[in-house]
């Protein structure tokens, strides 16, 4: 019968049986034995705690200025001497050209490039240039201004004023090389053009084929693809042939 049993079934009835079980243990005197508080009783005080400090440690810092004086990190063991900041240095004029600026929602930033070392600087707006005291404070498409101990500056952005780059090739005059193959002088190659139109001459010209010798090559063309063209069929022939005797 306990086959046919759920096992649901058996967990209610598993359920049951220890609710009946507490229930009699309940009216057979269970916790009768013991008795309830009286009313005036007050609970024992706490105990008293004494703090004592104690010392540390580590020991005072004076225990490790031996570190201080001889570092781990160097190979003579002595500290990196400190270098005297010159209070000059961030009062001195930025020698910086603006080469680029980029204006977006959510960004603008200007490229400085140092006319010393040629370096390139990026700085956001509210940023302070690298190495120096001055700060951008304002910037449009084709200037910023930038603050600094001596006060503000207006930057131009720098723009290709057709100065500059490298000179065109220079070759050599046909009329001065003559016919002895010397490379001529003092001649300029013209510039290119944006859409070059591009035309190659061969070298040589072909020599054009007489009417008759041509008519003759394709005349012989047509015949070779003639022959190629029965044989293949007579192969087709035989192969289909030998193909049906096998069979019968």
């Amino acid at each position: 019968m306990a086959d046919a049993l759920r096992p649901l079934s058996l967990l209610l009835a598993a359920a049951c049986l220890w609710a009946l079980s507490v229930l009699i243990l309940a009216l057979s005197g269970l916790g009768s034995r013991f008795a309830a508080a009286p009313a005036d009783t007050t609970p024992p005080p706490l105990p008293n705690v004494s703090l004592t400090r104690s010392q540390s440690r580590l020991g005072p810092l004076s225990d490790y200025a031996e570190v201080g004086a001889r570092p781990l990190l160097t190979l003579d063991r002595r500290p990196a001497p400190a270098l005297a900041v010159d209070g000059q240095a961030g009062v001195a004029e930025l020698d910086v050209v603006l080469t680029s600026v980029l204006i977006t929602p959510r960004l603008q930033l200007a490229i400085l490039t140092d006319n010393k070392d040629g370096a390139s600087r990026r700085v956001r707006v509210g940023e302070t240039v690298e190495g120096s005291n001055w700060r951008l404070v304002q910037l449009e498409p084709r200037k910023a201004v930038i603050e600094g101990p001596s006060g503000q500056r207006t930057l131009d952005l720098r723009v290709f004023d057709g100065k500059g780059g490298t000179a065109p090739t220079t070759l050599a005059r046909a009329a001065d090389a003559g016919q002895q193959g010397v490379a001529p002088k003092d001649v300029t190659a013209p510039p290119l053009a944006l859409n070059p139109q591009v035309v190659v001459e061969p070298i040589g010209k072909p020599q054009p084929l007489e009417p008759a010798a041509t008519q003759a090559a394709q005349d012989q063309q047509v015949e070779a693809i003639r022959r190629r063209i029965e044989a293949r069929r007579a192969q087709m022939r035989a192969e289909a042939a030998a193909a049906g005797s096998s069979e019968k």
